[in-house]
């Protein structure tokens, strides 16, 4: 059963329900059931019906009374399912992104705050996947990923100083490469161009061969 049919059979069943109410209604049926039409729906329409009583305040039903009748939002879990941690698991994360920070992100930045704040966004998230882990271990960036950090900082610092990027590569490197010395950020040309894409093995069929 679908949601247009409930409202078709509440505007044949109640005279109350006329255009006025089915134009209050409609959208509040529709956002909270189209996901259950079909046999659930029915079900709940049935079931809604069988036990609505009338009255000056509600001369129809609402969606209220199909609630009870629908499958409940709630996941249930096994009994002996590990409950989730979230306020432990924010301290662990704190405390494994502090640790990061005093041991690699002061040294990786060189003390250039804009190049931390990359540094930061990168580590955040990955100390967060660090501390659901039931033995969380000492967080440390990969060379690629520091590089991606340090790419992002001087990337947004050239735009601060010369805005989009110029149709000319050497401009473009040259201002590049300009913030990176004053930063002491050692990247080469080459981290900066894109990853070659896999090759696709073709296949070459011979004269003759069959389809």
């Amino acid at each position: 059963m679908t949601v247009d049919e409930i409202l078709r059979a509440l505007q044949g069943a109640f005279p109350a329900f006329n255009a006025k109410a089915m134009e209050t209604w409609a959208p509040v049926f529709r956002a909270r059931f189209n996901r259950h039409e079909g046999p659930a729906l029915r079900d709940a329409h049935i079931a809604a019906l069988g036990a609505f009583k009338p009255s000056g305040r509600t001369p129809f039903p609402i969606p209220h009374d199909y609630e009870p009748h629908l499958p409940a939002n709630v996941v249930k879990l096994p009994k002996n399912t590990k409950k989730l941690d979230f306020l432990g698991h924010h301290r662990r994360a704190q405390d494994i992104f502090a640790d990061w920070r005093a041991r690699q992100g002061l040294k990786a930045s060189k003390g250039v705050a804009e190049v931390m704040r990359a540094l930061e966004d990168v580590a955040r998230p990955l100390a967060g996947v660090e501390a659901w882990k039931d033995e969380p271990g000492r967080l440390i960036l990969d060379r690629a990923k520091l590089t991606i950090a340090k790419k992002i900082a001087v990337s947004i610092q050239r735009r601060i100083e010369h805005g989009p990027p110029s149709k000319d590569a050497e401009v473009w490197w040259q201002q590049t490469a300009a913030v990176q010395e004053r930063w002491g950020v050692e990247l080469q040309r080459s981290d900066w161009e894109p990853a070659p894409a896999p090759k696709r093995e073709s296949r070459v069929r011979k004269a003759g061969a069959a389809a």
